[in-house]
């Protein structure tokens, strides 16, 4: 007598993991201004600075992935993932590892931070960021944080660059 197959098991084990609609529970949306790490300027980081001189979109957005992937690395905030809790350093390693397995879909930032940073694949939680003040926000809305602050700047040191020439 075979096993009963689980159906996602199934779907991942053949390549076709289609995603539960993620359920949002008790977490907020974070308000605008909340960041991974607060007290680390965006600018000081290389890849910032590696963005400033490229040219090539593609490359640009994954100098963007990678600098989201290292902001979860460096927060000083817990995340929690289906239900446990892990130090960014933990976080952004699954983050990596899910990317890796992914990323011939994902041609942005944008898409990175929907189809990996949102929440997970197999039981539609989404990914929470909890502050030290012991509040929970969508890890989703703080990566769109960083992004929108991260072309921001971008867009400033680019015009800076430009009066330059």
């Amino acid at each position: 007598m075979r096993p009963p197959v689980f159906p996602a098991l199934a779907c991942l084990v053949i390549g076709l993991a289609v995603r539960p609609p993620l359920t949002r529970g008790k977490a907020a949306e974070p308000p605008a201004d909340l960041l991974l790490c607060p007290s680390s300027p965006i600018e000081n980081h290389a890849l910032f600075k590696k963005a400033v001189s490229e040219s090539d979109s593609g490359r640009l957005e994954k100098i963007k992935i990678q600098f989201l992937i290292l902001r979860v690395r460096q927060s000083p905030y817990t995340f929690i993932r289906n239900g446990e809790s892990f130090k960014g350093v933990r976080a952004s390693i699954h983050l990596a590892w899910k990317y890796a397995r992914r990323s011939e879909g994902i041609s942005s930032a944008e898409d990175f931070i929907v189809r990996v940073g949102s929440g997970s694949a197999m039981s539609g939680e989404p990914y929470l960021l909890k502050i030290s003040e012991g509040e929970e926000y969508l890890l989703e809305g703080v990566l769109e944080n960083e992004l929108r602050t991260f072309d921001a700047r971008l867009r400033i040191a680019g015009s800076a660059s430009l009066g330059k020439s």
